[in-house]
């Protein structure tokens, strides 16, 4: 990288905090039950409900830089850590241009326990566990082409984590 490092603070991930790209997966109501839409909300036609199990090893370390992002301009897609282990997600909303505004770029760190769903078209660096492996479920919608954009950032960011604890 060169020229000025630009770092980015992640706050902790809450649905108002995280409302702008998504949904945040998890009931802390009253209720049995919350359901949400975001994730099956206006899918195209022609295009085809996948669901995946990853497994992610966890980040070596905790200056982790944003430098790609993807985006899915056909579909939500959901994460669902089935595992409890930290992680951090970083979303952008897309500029006038169709790439990542920086200046939407946000990141959050969960403790775990918590799931996301990046609405259509947001801009989002690999999900990344922090101290242990995860196994994620995702959930998207899938057509055979273009499903998948991925743009690198004119200046990168560093997310540094250095500061909060392991587990």
């Amino acid at each position: 990288m060169s020229g000025t490092l630009h770092y980015l603070d992640a706050q902790t991930l809450s649905a108002d905090a995280f409302e702008l790209y998504g949904d945040v997966l998890e009931n802390k109501t009253n209720q049995r039950r919350r359901d949400f839409s975001t994730p099956f909300a206006g899918l195209d036609a022609g295009t085809t409900p996948r669901f995946w199990v990853n497994c992610l090893q966890p980040s070596p370390t905790r200056s982790i830089v944003i430098d790609l992002m993807e985006c899915h301009p056909r579909s939500p897609q959901t994460f669902i850590p089935m595992r409890e282990v930290p992680y951090l997600i970083a979303v952008a909303l897309s500029g006038d241009d169709g790439l990542p505004d920086p200046r939407t770029l946000s990141a959050f760190t969960s403790e775990g326990g918590q799931g996301v769903c990046y609405r259509r078209s947001v801009w989002h660096f690999a999900f990344t566990s922090l101290d242990d492996i995860n196994e994620v479920a995702v959930i998207m919608a899938d057509s055979g082409h273009g499903d998948t954009l991925f743009a690198r950032l004119a200046q990168p960011v560093i997310v540094d984590l250095s500061s909060r604890g392991t587990s």
